[in-house]
C-alpha cells in the first residue's frame, strides 16, 4: 500500500486513513466528529473541484486546506 495526503490523490480509489495531522486542535475534533479517523476505510469519489469522500453510509466534501492534514494508504487493487 502507498502512504498519500488525500490532497495529492488524483483519481476516485478507495484506501484505509493512516493518520491526520491536523495544524489545530479544533480541526482534529471537526474530522473526529465526521467519523474520519485512522484505521476507517474511506471511498474517495471526487477530487476536483472539492474532495467527496465516503465513510461507511457518510458522505463528505472536503477543500484542499483540510484534505492535505488526511493521510490515506491506497488500496493498489482499485
Amino acid at each position: 500500500m502507498k502512504e498519500l495526503p488525500l490532497s495529492q490523490i488524483t483519481q476516485a480509489t478507495q484506501g484505509v486513513i493512516t493518520r491526520i495531522i491536523p495544524r489545530q486542535t479544533k480541526q482534529l475534533s471537526k474530522l473526529m466528529g465526521l467519523g474520519i479517523h485512522p484505521g476507517q476505510m474511506v471511498q474517495i469519489h471526487r477530487v476536483y473541484p472539492q474532495f467527496v469522500i465516503s465513510i461507511g453510509h457518510t458522505l463528505v466534501g472536503l477543500d484542499d486546506t483540510i484534505a492535505c492534514l488526511i493521510y490515506i494508504a491506497l488500496d493498489i487493487d482499485s
